[in-house]
């Protein structure tokens, strides 16, 4: 995308603002990509391309079958063009069109954009005229047929007469700048300021009317309408924001439908506030749902793309060809550290406005904002709902998720708990009763366990410690008991085939006990299992000693941190997989294993136990002397 902005924004701004810039002229050809000139095509790309050709010779060499639907097993050869869904395509078809753009290169008067099959030159009317001719006579050879039905030749006024008379005879359509003047092109608009704010009016509407069918499947697939907004139906109107500039205010439209219609629909109903708008509209990673408001973001959106274009913008003003290896080099190591600065711009820029936002929040609404900033807090929200990982929730569940996310009333909580003291997420999420707790640390051990059995040795769940034999040590808090456990033990961690233990908590940072700095609290909770276990596994185990900590919201300690980060490598050399696939799977499958079991803890059952049937106490054999064991 990177390039068609590029291209659309040096064709207008740039070319067209020219003084001896006359007109433009878009062309678009026939059925481009199934046209071309297969054998003439792979003859030139031997000289125009040669480190390319010999995997393309060799795929296209023979012709292709394309097997017909019906199931009588007939086919057809494909002889021409380029095969669909080929992720060469593209550039087979690009290099294949060079020599063509070459020769109208040398046309005067003219410059000239290319992408695939979608070519645009700006300049005089004569050269604009030779440079159509000089198309119609070389595309048929390389099998490029241009629609003179589907081009646009846009013009400046004081042209049109003059412009009309040169072109009657090419059957190509001709729109001057007048009031409404313009033409679509590559997915922006070209033309008037009245015609580009028609142009994305109309884009708006039917956005806002896609909006409105999301917000209605909300309703009843929170998850899913969410997921589809931030993955897909956002990213249409990105590109708008990224090639036209100065029009934010025609966004106002989208972002009433997305607070009025979309946002109360995944929140279950619920009446938030402005401010709470503001920091939905931020990233994940800063707090928010990446619901970013239309209005605010588009002006940076567009600024952030001219930057990352410009010096190919730059390229293509210039009208050059062929750039050497070395130039190719040097762009594209200048263009990295473009959007290495970009990227910084966006990351600064977004937390300037989340410290803004948090200096304006009380106290309880700050942390909560630092604790929801926690690596793996928001990952539950980026993951796509794949109910092969087991990455989907229910309405239920997605609603009460996000309540639990900001501190939203969650509906439906009883006032009083079954163990009779006042009900409140806080509560829930802390009392024993139900077994809700201990079902939580259980689930994160056992997913440790199972990430650890990939890639060590001799995985344990609950390894007794070696018994102590006279043994002293320092600390007083230091475990002596002699049935001590850890929660789980493997070979190969940190160093081959030394043992490191492991012991999980999980606590929530909602409770009294856990006021204060949330990075100072996790602290405090590893260096309260160091004391308790790392002193008698280095003296007695001779091992290693890690503590697993997590909070309720997702978020994990230092040393849990560092175990994952080197767990990760672990799988991802083993995989053959990035790094960054192996962190991000980790982090997701424990952010859901920790949600899920904290909604079960909010809504789970807490009552007494009730009789659904008779209670069998006796021996279920009936015959124990023949018991069989297979």
């Amino acid at each position: 995308s990177s390039g068609i902005n590029a291209e659309c924004q040096p064709i207008y701004q740039e070319i067209y603002q020219e003084d001896n810039c006359q007109g433009i002229l878009l062309v678009d050809a026939s059925n481009a990509f199934n046209s071309l000139n297969r054998t003439t095509a792979l003859l030139n790309i031997r000289h125009t391309c040669p480190e390319f050709s010999t995997y393309l010779i060799n795929t296209y060499r023979q012709p292709s079958k394309l097997f017909l639907p019906g199931g009588a097993g007939g086919h057809i050869s494909s002889r021409e063009g380029t095969t669909q869904g080929d992720n060469c395509a593209s550039g087979f078809y690009s290099i294949s069109t060079m020599l063509m753009i070459k020769e109208l290169s040398l046309i005067p008067h003219i410059k000239q954009i290319w992408y695939a099959d979608d070519g645009g030159a700006g300049g005089t009317l004569d050269g604009l005229r030779k440079w159509w001719e000089k198309i119609l006579q070389l595309g048929p050879d390389i099998g490029y047929f241009p629609n003179s039905g589907k081009t646009w030749l846009v013009i400046k006024p004081q042209y049109i007469i003059e412009a009309e008379v040169l072109f009657s005879d090419t059957g190509i359509n001709i729109t001057s700048e007048g009031p409404a003047g313009g033409q679509r092109y590559l997915g922006a608009a070209l033309g008037t300021p009245t015609f580009i704010e028609n142009y994305v009016k109309n884009k708006v509407e039917k956005w806002v009317d896609e909006v409105e069918k999301l917000s209605d499947l909300a309703k009843m697939e929170p998850q899913l309408a969410y997921s589809a907004y931030t993955t897909g139906l956002c990213k249409r109107w990105a590109y708008i924001m990224r090639t036209i500039s100065g029009i934010s205010h025609l966004f106002q439209p989208l972002e009433d439908c997305i607070k009025s219609r979309f946002l109360p629909a995944i929140l279950g109903g619920y009446s938030f506030s402005e401010a709470d708008r503001v920091i939905f509209g931020l990233p994940t990673r800063f707090g928010g749902l990446a619901i970013f408001n239309p209005v605010e973001v588009c002006q940076l959106e567009y600024e952030y793309s001219t930057k990352a274009t410009n010096l190919l913008k730059t390229e293509i003003l210039q009208q050059k060809l062929v750039m050497t290896p070395q130039e190719t080099e040097e762009m594209s190591s200048k263009s990295k550290e473009v959007k290495k600065k970009i990227s910084f711009e966006k990351t600064s820029h977004y937390l300037k406005k989340f410290l803004e936002i948090k200096t304006e929040c009380p106290e309880d609404k700050a942390r909560n904002l630092d604790v929801l900033r926690l690596k793996g807090a928001s990952s539950w929200l980026t993951a796509l709902p794949l109910q092969e990982f087991r990455y989907t929730l229910s309405k239920q569940e997605f609603v009460d998720a996000i309540s639990l996310r900001y501190k939203f009333p969650i509906k439906g909580m009883p006032k009083t708990c079954a163990c009779s003291k006042p009900n409140s997420i806080d509560h829930a999420l802390s009392c024993a009763k139900g077994g809700y707790t201990a079902m939580r640390h259980n689930q994160i051990r056992n997913l440790e366990a199972s990430f650890l059995q990939e890639v060590c040795y001799d995985v344990q769940l609950e390894p007794k410690l070696l018994p102590l034999t006279g043994e002293t040590f320092k600390l007083k808090s230091a475990n002596t008991k002699p049935d001590a456990r850890s929660d789980v033990s493997a070979r190969g961690v940190w160093r081959t085939m030394d043992k490191t233990f492991l012991d999980v908590r999980i606590f929530h940072e909602g409770n009294k006990s856990n006021s204060g700095p949330i990075d100072k609290v996790f602290a405090a909770h590893e260096q309260e299992k160091k004391r308790t276990y790392n002193e008698r596994i280095i003296e007695v185990e001779k091992s290693y000693f890690t503590p697993l900590v997590f909070s309720t919201s997702g978020g994990m300690g230092k040393e849990a941190e560092k175990f994952h980060q080197r767990l990760a490598k672990l799988i991802s050399n083993k995989r053959n997989i990035s790094y960054s696939d192996a962190i991000s799977h980790m982090r997701c499958k424990l952010r859901f294993s920790i949600l899920k079991t904290t909604l079960t803890a909010i809504r789970g059952y807490r009552g007494s136990a009730g009789k659904w049937g008779d209670t069998i106490t006796s021996d279920i054999n009936l015959i124990p002397h023949e018991r069989q064991f297979f």
